[in-house]
């Protein structure tokens, strides 16, 4: 099995201010099955389809919508929107109720779809901790490869590595204090050029639980998944697919959409390289996607969009 780890930042970049997004709509009730948005959020730059107007998870009409209510995400000392730096237990605690309602919402719909559960480990580092992570997880470190990372390690990724039992569950590696760092905008080294607060974190993770969908989605239909910068822009579809089930739940906060493409776009590259990423608009544009679909499919949450935009070829229901 090829081993491959999925890194949210670029070796290089390069970025570039973007304006910010609007507020998106109210809220849909959390008592009653989620209606199809009518109108895509008024700053959605329009994307042109690539493909006819996809089914949502349902197989019909509507963007389909979990069994159980997807509860607010913990707000991380109230300072959501506003700045200022969580302590860790509240880091911890707001990344891992990211990290569980991700695997909620993705296995209902693998499952749906007729795939088996998908199975992810997952590590947060807390402070003056470190973990030692299977060698095929090792990245360059100071001019080093290592396999030992601490909370303070600048980045976030997803490794793929199967288990004892060759069931295919990649490892999750999240450096608290890096995350941390999120809530004031700082991304991986880089600074946000809009809203700051929690929900920069939970794009990050998201994204990252993406790219486990993506592998868990490749080795069951036993099709590549992409190799270029359309690899990185699928985990932030994916994020946004996550993302709008949380806000047609009710979940998601005033500012929140914003906080995530203004760390998307932090992390941005030139979309070339031997690790691109994409450009700072091409990936705020995928989360777009994710959440609220195309001007003329303004649907959200559909990972057939996702899967239609940035995988090529890709055999399976969706």
């Amino acid at each position: 099995m090829a081993v491959s780890a999925a890194l949210l930042l670029p070796a290089c970049s390069l970025g570039s201010p973007y304006e910010n997004a609007a507020d998106l709509p109210p809220a849909a009730p959390t008592t009653q099955p989620a209606e199809p948005i009518e109108t895509p959020p008024p700053s959605v730059p329009p994307a042109e389809p690539t493909h006819e107007p996809a089914p949502g998870p349902s197989g019909g009409s509507d963007p389909g919508t979990p069994d159980e209510s997807i509860e607010k995400l913990p707000d991380s000392v109230s300072i959501n929107g506003t700045g200022g730096s969580p302590d860790p237990t509240s880091a911890y605690t707001f990344m891992e109720a990211v990290i569980n309602d991700a695997d909620r919402v993705w296995t209902e719909w693998m499952l749906g779809q007729g795939y088996m559960e998908p199975y992810v480990e997952w590590v947060i580092i807390r402070p003056d901790e470190s973990y030692q992570a299977p060698d095929a997880c090792a990245h360059d470190q100071d001019g080093v490869k290592s396999a030992t990372y601490t909370s303070d390690f600048p980045n976030a990724f997803y490794c793929d590595v199967p288990n004892s039992t060759e069931q295919d569950k990649g490892i999750l590696v999240l450096p608290l204090n890096t995350f941390i760092r999120m809530w004031n905008g700082e991304i991986m080294g880089r600074f946000s050029d809009g809203a700051v607060g929690d929900f920069a974190a939970a794009a990050v993770v998201a994204h990252e639980f993406g790219h486990h969908i993506a592998r868990e989605l490749e080795s069951q239909m036993n099709h590549p998944h992409p190799t270029d910068k359309n690899k990185e822009l699928l985990a932030d579809c994916f994020a946004g697919v996550w993302s709008n089930t949380l806000w047609q739940a009710g979940g998601l906060a005033d500012g929140d959409a914003d906080e995530a493409m203004a760390a998307l776009r932090a992390v941005g590259d030139d979309g070339t390289g031997p690790d691109p990423h994409g450009t700072p608009a091409e990936r705020e544009l995928a989360f777009r996607i994710g959440i609220a679909g195309y001007d003329t499919d303004p649907r959200g949450g559909v990972p057939a969009m996702c899967i239609d935009k940035y995988w090529a070829g890709f055999p399976g229901p969706r």
